[in-house]
């Protein structure tokens, strides 16, 4: 890959992206350039593929039976999918979004409802501590924890993520 100017991104091949000042229109130059940028990053197809997983995602696990899973609130709806794979503690990462899931009402789980909304100034790591704490005592039950949030890819990743680096933190500091 060779060098790149200052306006150039490294993956656009050679193409700068230009953008009018702040609030003026795009020309045609500039949407095109968008539209290659998107076709790099999410090439075209069924982006919603991920949506038609009757399953969450298992993002870890471990010998004394703990796994993590990670998913949308169409997982959560699928109770019976959550029971076949030993899910019996759910972390709701999206409990003020209009939608109820199946899941929470029932009770066959432990469930830990978290009002955080899904916006990009909106503070998760106020949440940190509790997410931690419950997935923590899953993890000492050897439980299946799913963490879920309305798409599955924003608040509820993150939520996994703090845990892992709590993780991390908690074995180098040992």
């Amino acid at each position: 890959m060779g060098a790149s100017s200052s306006s150039e991104l490294p993956w656009s091949n050679g193409a700068s992206l230009s953008a009018g000042r702040e609030g003026e229109p795009m020309g045609e130059k500039e949407e095109r350039e968008l539209q290659s940028l998107r076709d790099k990053l999410f090439p075209p197809g069924d982006s919603k593929d991920f949506l038609k997983d009757k399953s969450p995602s298992l993002v870890y696990s471990d010998a004394n039976g703990f796994r993590l899973y990670v998913g949308s609130v169409i997982h959560a709806n699928n109770v019976p999918t959550l029971q076949e794979i030993g899910i019996t503690r759910i972390v709701n990462m999206a409990a003020t979004d209009s939608v109820a899931t199946s899941s929470s009402k029932s009770q066959d789980f432990k469930t830990l409802l978290i009002g955080a909304s899904d916006l990009k100034s909106y503070d998760l790591s106020q949440h940190f501590d509790e997410v931690t704490d419950f997935i923590d005592k899953g993890k000492e039950e050897g439980a299946g924890v799913f963490v879920h949030c309305m798409a599955g890819v924003s608040r509820s990743v993150t939520a996994c993520i703090c845990c892992f680096l709590n993780e991390i933190l908690w074995y180098v500091t040992e």
